[in-house]
């Protein structure tokens, strides 16, 4: 959500206000990964024991499934990096 929020704007700040009553994206994305840890669900990859040196093969099965749902051309392999090292 933090990486995609920017390409869809309107959307993620209904979410937030509808949701958590916030009034930004960036503020009801916060809220959201703070109801996430207070449920006690991970929202790291590190939590999961993923670490920055399981990436490499973590990238190529996200890589596979974005190509199988047909979002390739959105999560190409700079993005997915992207996202994947900002969940660590």
């Amino acid at each position: 959500m933090k990486w995609y929020h920017g390409c869809n704007p309107a959307q993620f700040e209904c979410f937030a206000k509808n949701i958590f009553g916030a009034a930004t994206a960036e503020q009801g994305i916060a809220a959201l990964e703070a109801w996430f840890d207070k449920i006690g669900t991970p929202i790291r990859l590190l939590q999961l024991g993923i670490t920055q040196a399981d990436l490499p093969a973590t990238l190529e099965n996200v890589l596979g499934n974005a190509s199988y749902f047909g979002v390739a051309g959105l999560y190409t392999r700079d993005v997915v990096a992207t996202i994947l090292n900002s969940a660590l």
